[in-house]
């Protein structure tokens, strides 16, 4: 009797112990809403949880995609490139496994924006026209919307000024057609990028040019603000720093920048150094030698930073590949001697 009632309260447990586990949707839902909300190491943990009982089947492979995904665009904020573009592949060879137009346009252009960001244009630009090749065939919007946003961004940097505005402009009509907020924000925010890049080598500025700013940027903020996503909150502080530095007006640059640094987590090494470099430049032009020297060595503090950080990321990773392989051939070994 009482071994039942052992068994009976060890399988009620087990039953309660699964029902209670969260599910990969959920952790997914979790690790979307801290990278939203600019959390990248809790999204990054969220994503690990939900693809570890993950598996390439019928049912699931669309969510492993999703997650793989997000999870290349989290590593690529924490400046983990080659995990990140490792993700992205693995994404387009499921899609290509299970012949899913919409994954595979996405998933290439995944691939794309990672080798935009170790500056490799020319191999970005090739990944990006493929996904946009499939889109137009498909007849995907929502997709061609996505990849012509990334397209714009990369012909912006690369100053292909004609190539960017017709770009962002048919992202841009098809954010307001599919009613897609955050690509509207997200293109509203390259156009204030842009203008603000012709202005960089202009002297005296273009008046014209800081106007369209302020406005793409005022309505990108207007819109943002209904949402409560700092990751594209954080963004358009970003450009707003940009443009105030251009109008001279360094206390209100300075405002931003701050505001800026607040929403950025202690890792997100790429934007905090972007704001301590402009407020190196801001606290010049504001004559404070203190915090202009305060600044410069925060910045500096926060390349040493990152590279320790990518090194320990880096090392950890080894370790778990290390330690999988071992378990593996003592697997073996163990079967082979049975």
């Amino acid at each position: 009797m009482k071994r039942i009632l052992v068994i009976g309260t060890f399988v009620f447990g087990w039953i309660f112990g699964l029902l209670a586990a969260p599910s990969s949707d959920s952790y997914f839902d979790k690790a979307n809403k801290h990278y939203l909300n600019a959390k990248n190491d809790s999204a990054l943990i969220c994503l690990d949880l939900a693809l570890a009982n993950q598996q390439d089947t019928v049912n699931e492979y669309r969510q492993i995609i999703d997650i793989l995904l997000l999870r290349s665009r989290v590593l690529s904020n924490l400046t983990f490139f080659e995990p990140a573009l490792q993700d992205a592949i693995r994404a387009y060879d499921i899609s290509k496994k299970h012949k899913t137009a919409n994954t595979l346009a996405i998933s290439l252009m995944g691939i794309g924006k990672v080798h935009y960001l170790m500056y490799n244009d020319s191999l970005a630009e090739s990944y990006m026209l493929r996904a946009k090749e499939i889109a137009e065939k498909k007849e995907l919007n929502k997709e061609m919307m996505m990849i012509e946003n990334s397209l714009a961004q990369l012909y912006s940097v690369s100053e292909r000024n004609e190539e960017c505005l017709a770009t962002v402009a048919k992202s841009l009509e098809k954010a307001r057609l599919l009613k897609d907020t955050v690509y509207i924000i997200k293109n509203l925010n390259l156009y204030a990028a842009y203008y603000t890049n012709l202005n960089r080598y202009t002297d005296p500025i273009v008046t014209e040019y800081q106007v369209k700013v302020k406005q793409y940027l005022d309505e990108a903020l207007q819109l943002a603000s209904f949402q409560n996503c700092p990751l594209l909150t954080q963004k358009i502080y970003a450009n707003y720093v940009r443009y105030y530095r251009v109008e001279k007006d360094y206390p209100q640059a300075l405002n931003c920048a701050n505001k800026v640094i607040e929403m950025c987590e202690p890792t997100h090494y790429t934007m905090l150094m972007q704001m301590y470099d402009h407020l190196v430049g801001i606290y010049a032009n504001m004559g404070d030698v203190k915090m202009t020297i305060n600044s410069h060595q925060r910045f500096y503090e926060l390349m040493r930073r990152q590279s320790d950080y990518t090194l320990h990321r880096s090392l950890q990773e080894m370790k778990v590949k290390y330690d999988v392989q071992g378990k593996d051939q003592e697997i073996i070994h163990t079967q082979m001697h049975r």
